[in-house]
């Protein structure tokens, strides 16, 4: 099957402290990461400049002292933004960081973190139909080219209808295409991108203290651990996933920087 090909490279992309661009990606600590930079009053720049958190604080009429850093993520927006418009504006000579973390481990976290989110944003029914779900009625689109995000809407439907899920709101909708959508989407495989492994964060703590000539430290926040969906991180599911997203998730790696 042929894929589809984005000419956009659509990320979430942060502007710190007028220095280098942060790569947020699904569940490889970016919320950590984005509510320490708040924390220790480091600045925050979008393409929109309408999501800068100093204009996100004037908006809540909130200062650091008043923010909750363990729920900030329900507070504080996340936007999709190009690389090449923050670069436009801020300019490209700046270096460009994120963070991998193990393929089959970052799937099952999101999965918990979407059923968090349907517990907490959408409704009852639909968190207690998600969490009962298996591996195979989870991972059933392998027919589908999900870097095409027609494809990825007609997925998301046809989860809907498998499943029963009549009561999703349009935020369900959203994260399930989180989901769908592979990781490499985010990134393109962007060969100026400094990578930062998920188990030595530590690294990234001394690169960011580095750059900025500050003590920095992640915060720990992690709010969907407790739940305990019916998916598991074995053969059969590393087989099942891989049939989906290898093509995508080994595309290019041989020329990122590790």
């Amino acid at each position: 099957m042929e894929r589809y090909s984005e000419t956009k490279k659509i990320n979430f992309i942060m502007f710190i402290e007028n220095s280098f661009f942060y790569i947020s990606l699904p569940r490889c600590a970016s919320t950590s990461f984005m509510a320490s930079c708040i924390k220790q009053n480091l600045t925050i720049k979008h393409l929109n400049e309408i999501y800068d958190i100093e204009n996100q604080k004037k908006t809540q009429k909130k200062d650091n002292r008043e923010i909750n850093f363990h729920e900030f993520q329900y507070e504080f927006s996340h936007v999709h933004e190009p690389l090449i418009g923050l670069r436009k504006k801020f300019g490209d000579e700046h270096e460009v960081i994120s963070v991998k973390r193990d393929k089959y481990e970052r799937f099952i976290s999101l999965w918990k973190h979407i059923i968090h989110e349907m517990d907490l944003k959408v409704d009852k029914d639909t968190f207690q139909k998600c969490l009962k779900l298996n591996l195979d009625e989870i991972l059933f689109y392998d027919n589908y080219d999900v870097l095409n995000p027609r494809e990825v809407d007609k997925v998301v439907n046809e989860f809907i209808l498998k499943n029963e899920l009549s009561n999703i709101n349009d935020y369900g909708k959203n994260m399930l295409k989180i989901l769908v959508r592979p990781h490499s989407s985010y990134h393109h495989y962007d060969p100026n991108i400094i990578w930062f492994d998920f188990n030595e964060l530590y690294k990234l703590e001394e690169w960011v203290s580095n750059k900025l000539n500050i003590d920095f430290k992640l915060l720990k926040i992690n709010s969907s651990q407790h739940y305990k969906p019916n998916l598991v991180l074995d053969d059969n599911f590393k087989k099942k996933y891989d049939l989906i997203y290898k093509i995508y998730d080994e595309f290019k790696t041989k020329k990122t920087i590790l």
